[in-house]
């Protein structure tokens, strides 16, 4: 029974795969419509939920703590940023801290976790 439920279950980290997938599914949905680009001076977007900005022809999105759980599913926030953090997706931080203050336009440096999603580290 046991090899059953490890065959129907898979191997590694179930629980990170499972936070990586819903971040990535998260971005997927609301990457153009709740952030904004990082500099731009256009409206804020409805229930924005961070900005983004392009680094070595990717896009990092740069997270609010609030998106940022609702992005992480029903899994706790430390645990979602352990999964990001082990997987390598966090960007940016300041110094031990897994977030970073960030000069964005329309707000006043806020503490925001900049997450650039790996290809192939969620499928």
């Amino acid at each position: 029974m046991f090899d059953q439920w490890q065959t129907m279950r898979g191997t590694g980290a179930t629980e990170h795969k499972q936070i990586l997938q819903s971040v990535a599914d998260y971005i997927l949905k609301h990457g153009d419509t709740r952030f904004t680009e990082k500099t731009s001076n256009e409206p804020p977007k409805l229930e924005r939920a961070g900005w983004y900005t392009e680094r070595e022809g990717c896009r990092v999105y740069l997270f609010t703590s609030q998106a940022l759980r609702e992005a992480g599913g029903n899994f706790d926030i430390k645990r979602v940023l352990d999964a990001l953090d082990t997987a390598g997706w966090i960007a940016e931080r300041d110094h031990n801290e897994r977030s970073k203050r960030t000069v964005v336009s329309g707000a006043n440096k806020p503490r925001l976790y900049w997450i650039q999603p790996m290809e192939g580290d969620h499928a």
